[in-house]
């Protein structure tokens, strides 16, 4: 957290809890899994046993892990750009981009 503040947010599914974009080289997004159909086409309160308030104090940090081929069909060799967010209260976080490049 890199503002002046605290951020109140709330903390369920890290695949719900993130928007993950995922594009091609051609700018196409690749196919959802099986399991990222379901995450997108559920709402996270039906897919969450649990979820709760927390806050992310100045200058602190949050870890969480999401495996992005579980929500994508990436398995195309090809490269790949990938940018996670999140909604904080008002705020939108987001990270930088990265590329990554599969092969066969």
């Amino acid at each position: 957290n890199v503002s002046d503040r605290p951020l109140k947010y709330i903390r369920n599914f890290p695949d719900c809890d993130f928007d993950v974009t995922v594009l091609d080289a051609n700018g196409m997004k690749p196919p959802d899994t099986e399991h990222g159909r379901m995450v997108h086409q559920t709402p996270c309160s039906a897919l969450s046993i649990s979820h709760f308030g927390a806050s992310l104090k100045r200058n602190g940090y949050n870890v969480d892990h999401i495996a992005v081929n579980d929500l994508y069909d990436m398995t195309r060799p090809g490269k790949y750009t990938i940018q996670v967010q999140k909604q904080l209260g008002s705020d939108i976080v987001k990270s930088n981009i990265i590329t990554v490049t599969v092969t066969e």
